[in-house]
């Protein structure tokens, strides 16, 4: 289904040694995301995801919800 809720930013950067390298980064837009884990699943970084899925602002169940201090 189109739009994605990930999609990515194509950049330029200058690497340490004066090259450039052309990069992806990904960026998640919340109003899309219907929170299916997915990225969460599929994440290449190593070891621990770099994304995280979680019920914060979930409407749906009020015993179900992460209550974060501001």
């Amino acid at each position: 289904m189109s739009p994605k809720a990930i999609w990515f930013k194509n950049i330029e950067m200058e690497l340490r040694n004066g090259k450039k390298k052309l990069l992806k980064l990904p960026h998640v837009e919340p109003e899309l995301c219907i929170g299916c884990g997915i990225c969460e699943n599929k994440c290449p970084v190593h070891d621990r995801p770099a994304i995280r899925v979680s019920s914060v602002g979930e409407t749906r169940s009020a015993t179900n919800q992460m209550i974060l201090k501001s």
